[in-house]
């Protein structure tokens, strides 16, 4: 199992627990309002506001254009909430 994918899986499992009691489902892909295309979410909540968690896990800092391409998808989406995590720093 390659590295990434580990972290991903390791993140599910956070995630699942703390949302206990409601749907949560890895790798799902959503219909964008704006794009018209299926987008891939790393892991779907579905609360009362469904929530979009993005993994990365990266050697180098998250910067501001990476936040700015989530806060997109976000939007063409329509997560109700959305969360990045990362195993590396973010940029200032």
């Amino acid at each position: 199992m390659s590295q990434w994918k580990k972290f991903e899986d390791n993140a599910y499992r956070i995630v699942k627990k703390v949302h206990n009691k409601v749907q949560v489902t890895p790798n799902s892909r959503v219909r964008g309002q704006f794009s018209k295309t299926l987008r891939e979410i790393d892991i779907k909540v579905d609360d009362y506001e469904w929530i979009a968690y993005e993994c990365k896990d990266h050697k180098r800092a998250i910067d501001s254009p990476k936040m700015e391409q989530f806060i997109k998808k976000l939007e063409d989406i329509q997560a109700g909430k959305g969360a990045y995590i990362s195993n590396s720093p973010f940029t200032k």
